[in-house]
């Protein structure tokens, strides 16, 4: 840890260089030497407002493991004894374990060499985003970083990409017609900046399908971050992963000098950045799509569509609903007449309530299920085999209990077509 010569010790900034130990690969020495010489410059730096902590992270049980664990250590001291009471009166506080702390994290780097040469025309360093539960950083954050990496330090700055969707046909027709489309209508008014090319929406389109991916699908499916970013956004720190890929051999000593000043520069760039604000990043996005490492969907924007995907199902369940009321009513109309009750029951208006209560009865197990871990985890001396056992048991007792008392579709008398919409 550097102590902040122009700080008073409240606020930190994170660097992590994860590696392992067990197998050091040249790459990750690569990594390390270049932790070391930020470290080493930024310890003689007299503008430091915020504590520097470097952390050699071990990776060989996943990158994201052992900084969980340091950060969860971090926020949740642990003391050594109690309190001891002196004959005087006076008690005397218990001392913390050895671990070395600083002040609130206002910001965290993740930083590693990629353990694949990059073929292109120059160095290349690739954002890595996404944590848990689809969360991101502030936005602010990624645009530093791509402004110095390549208005500074000329690096590419790449994002996860399908790759699959880069060399489809169909999508490249697809991006064909619409900039075709596009240079039409910048004809009509040169106003309108519709001058993306073909492989832009190609390019665009693929990052914006692993964004989503990597958001949506995976991470608020499984709960599983892109890296050691996500163990700091779970705790509300802005963080960033970054993976440089060289164009060099690693044995090059002359090219990997160069490397190690360009990859620190931006490296200091950064830390200097965030080191000059006077609070932390809230005044740009937190839900957005990348479309680009300087193109992004906002959620004003993405949430539209969206909203117009969802609105038709309820309109089709009561549609469907309206429909077995209306059937109803034309086959006994002669029975229905001068009898509320009879129209309520046969001809089927309560059928759109059964199949809200068999849905609303799912939802509440589905959040039964989400509480479980939580507290199985309390139990101790648990084995995770032993936990995941009982939170399967757990999770099948309770979805019988419910579907027996409230949520069986056959006693409601429930059609399919109604509960699928």
């Amino acid at each position: 840890i550097i102590r902040a010569p122009r700080g008073d010790g409240k606020e930190a900034i994170v660097l992590v260089t994860p590696y392992n130990p067990q197998r050091v690969q040249a790459n990750e020495v690569l990594s390390l030497a270049l932790g070391f010489s930020v470290f080493s410059l930024l310890s003689r730096a007299a503008w430091l407002s915020k504590d520097i902590v470097w952390l050699s992270a071990d990776s060989q049980f996943g990158e994201y493991t052992a900084v969980s664990a340091w950060l969860n250590q971090y926020h949740n001291p642990m003391f050594v004894g109690g309190v001891k009471h002196e004959p005087d009166g006076i008690a005397e506080k218990a001392e913390f374990t050895d671990f070395k702390r600083a002040g609130t994290m206002a910001a965290a780097l993740i930083f590693k060499v990629g353990e694949t040469r990059n073929y292109g025309d120059r160095d290349s360093v690739t954002m890595y985003a996404e944590a848990s539960n689809g969360q991101m950083p502030n936005l602010d954050l990624l645009n530093v970083v791509h402004y110095l990496a390549v208005h500074r330090q000329g690096f590419r700055v790449n994002i996860e990409t399908i790759s699959s969707l880069l060399s489809s046909a169909w999508l490249r027709a697809i991006a064909e017609v619409i900039h075709t489309l596009g240079s039409i209508l910048r004809k009509i008014n040169p106003d309108w900046k519709l001058d993306i090319t073909a492989s832009d929406y190609v390019e665009g389109t693929a990052n914006l399908a692993s964004s989503i991916y990597n958001q949506f699908l995976l991470k608020q499916a499984l709960g599983v971050p892109t890296g050691s970013h996500g163990a700091f956004r779970d705790y509300q720190v802005d963080a960033v992963s970054l993976e440089f890929s060289p164009t060099f051999y690693i044995r090059n000593e002359n090219a990997k000098s160069s490397f190690l000043v360009r990859g620190g520069r931006l490296l200091e760039g950064v830390v200097r950045s965030v080191n000059n604000l006077l609070e932390k990043f809230h005044q740009s996005f937190f839900l957005y799509f990348l479309t680009a490492p300087s193109k992004f969907i906002s959620v004003g924007v993405y949430m539209i569509p969206f909203a117009l995907l969802v609105v038709p199902l309820p309109i089709v369940a009561a549609a469907l609903a309206d429909g077995g009321r209306k059937k109803g009513k034309s086959i006994d109309a002669s029975k229905t007449k001068g009898s509320a009750d009879n129209l309520q029951t046969e001809g089927g208006s309560w059928e759109w309530l059964q199949a809200a209560r068999v849905l609303l009865v799912i939802q509440l197990w589905a959040v039964i299920v989400s509480l479980l871990p939580y507290y199985i985890s309390q139990i101790p001396d648990g084995t995770p085999i032993q936990s995941s056992v009982i939170w399967v048991v757990l999770a099948i007792l309770t979805l019988i209990v419910l579907y027996a008392m409230f949520g069986s579709p056959y006693s409601a008398g429930v059609e399919w077509k109604l509960l699928k919409a």
